[in-house]
């Protein structure tokens, strides 16, 4: 019960997050539509030095943001936006090689638990990398038959704790009764679609994969 608890807390939170970072767009286009007045304004007044400024203080702007748009899924590019957003401010370098429509068959909670806990759990890894360690994630989705695969891959920089009876890695963070519950929650949507959580550790490297079986209309 504390687990699904958990799960459910951790969904929403999810959720919330995904929505926040969609606002956060819709925010950023109806930005964009004033710039462009600006400039058309300007424009038509022939104020060359004042157009020159604006464009250089826009490029400036433009230059910090990273790219946007990732994949059509509306929830997935939400997820990817945000977290590697911040794992680029923690000077994490990041590679991604993702795909996937605009729609699949599975809730965007499910999709949200699954991306958001191995995303997360790669920039916790990350923030323990000793001063001069090379910080980085690689993100992958796409598409492979009848399944949606994801798997991130990220360095570590310390011992796992890895239970051959349940499948998973133990948390190392000191309150076990908060954290812990991230790769359970993966798990537990990995299984629903008849699928595993695959967890390899060789030296140097963690990473975290599944292929979700999309159902049948």
């Amino acid at each position: 019960m504390q687990v699904l608890a958990a799960r459910e807390s951790m969904a929403q939170e999810q959720l919330a997050a995904v929505q926040e970072s969609d606002e956060s767009l819709r925010k950023m286009r109806h930005e964009t539509v004033n710039y462009y007045t600006v400039l058309q304004k300007l424009s038509q007044a022939g104020a060359w030095d004042r157009l020159e400024a604006y464009l250089d203080g826009l490029l400036s702007d433009v230059e910090a943001v990273p790219a946007m748009v990732y994949v059509a899924h509306p929830a997935i590019n939400a997820v990817l936006t945000m977290i590697l957003a911040r794992a680029q401010k923690q000077g994490i370098k990041v590679e991604h090689e993702v795909s996937a429509p605009e729609t699949l068959p599975f809730p965007d909670t499910e999709l949200c638990t699954v991306l958001m806990n191995l995303l997360q759990n790669a920039l916790d890894a990350n923030a323990l990398a000793p001063a001069g360690a090379e910080k980085w994630l690689r993100v992958s989705i796409h598409i492979r038959g009848a399944h949606l695969y994801i798997g991130v891959e990220n360095p570590r920089f310390g011992p796992v704790k890895y239970d051959e009876k349940t499948g998973l890695c133990h948390t190392t963070k000191a309150d076990r009764t908060v954290h812990g519950f991230g790769l359970k929650a993966v798990q537990a949507v990995a299984q629903k679609y008849q699928s595993e959580l695959l967890l390899e550790f060789p030296d140097g490297m963690f990473s975290a994969a599944t292929a979700l079986q999309m159902p049948e209309e």
